[in-house]
């Protein structure tokens, strides 16, 4: 029996770090990503240099202190999905797309994006400029709201300090936040701005069910298709789901035939 308990808990080891171990490669960024964007910034400084203004810089700012926020996978609203589907949840109707938005700093204030995309295989910049300063404000109240959650508890604890799934339809970035089984929205949107947008911005959490609501009522009125962009990732997830259901079904078969291994040497000695 004492040998059935290290073999088990030998299992239960290998199914923890496999689950962390899938599960980080799903979270963190990719070397190649922050590499590319990195090295974006040579280019950066010196678009900006050559004509300040027009990138939203003074001629007098020191370009030496612009600084790489941190960076989001983003998501795209698919287009078909938020017209037919009928689910409550903005993931349901979204994709991971291959595209990771940074914002660039220069003494603290946000004032520009840098967009890192896979092209012919690689990564490298695709896009920059924007103004950033209502992404920026909606991930620092993201956190202080669910800090405020956590508070009244109606968040776990494991969500503090969490990023936010960002997705973006049309021009707009939805911040997700998932949590106890509860999904809701934080949209990077002024006071201002949201008056398009049902009075939904980033001083407050919304409900998904509103947000979808909102969005089909926006694609019906103008008879168009939701603006997309990057590519549908699917089989990544697909990759994921697979990969940790297999990982359960090898450590339970191990674990089995370790128990009937056992149990039949046993027997074996008895007799």
């Amino acid at each position: 029996m004492r040998k059935l308990g290290i073999i088990l808990s030998l299992c239960m080891a290998f199914i923890f770090f496999s689950l962390n171990t899938v599960s980080a490669a799903t979270v963190d960024i990719p070397k190649e990503v922050q590499k590319a964007a990195k090295e974006s910034m040579k280019f950066v400084k010196q678009e900006i240099a050559a004509d300040p203004e027009i990138w939203g810089f003074s001629k007098n700012d020191n370009l030496d202190k612009l600084k790489l926020g941190e960076g989001y996978n983003l998501y795209y609203i698919n287009g078909e999905k938020l017209r037919n589907s009928t689910s409550d949840s903005i993931l349901d109707i979204s994709f991971k797309s291959d595209i990771w938005q940074y914002i660039i700093y220069l003494d603290r204030q946000p004032k520009m994006y840098l967009s890192i995309g896979k092209e012919d295989g690689v990564y490298r910049m695709v896009q920059m400029g924007g103004k950033a300063q209502d992404l920026d404000t909606a991930l620092n109240n993201f956190n202080e709201l669910s800090a405020e959650d956590i508070s009244t508890k109606t968040t776990s604890v494991e969500s503090i300090g969490s990023k936010p799934i960002i997705v973006k339809s049309e021009s707009k970035y939805l911040l997700v936040s998932k949590s106890d089984g509860e999904e809701k929205v934080l949209p990077a949107l002024s006071a201002e701005k949201a008056k398009l947008f049902n009075n939904m911005d980033y001083t407050e959490f919304s409900n998904s069910r509103d947000v979808i609501k909102v969005m089909k009522e926006k694609l019906k009125d103008s008879n168009e298709e939701i603006k997309l962009g990057g590519s549908d990732n699917s089989n990544k997830t697909t990759w994921y789901n697979s990969t940790l259901n297999s990982v359960i079904i090898i450590t339970i078969a191990l674990a089995v035939a370790a128990s009937v291994i056992l149990y039949r040497r046993k027997f074996s000695a008895g007799a």
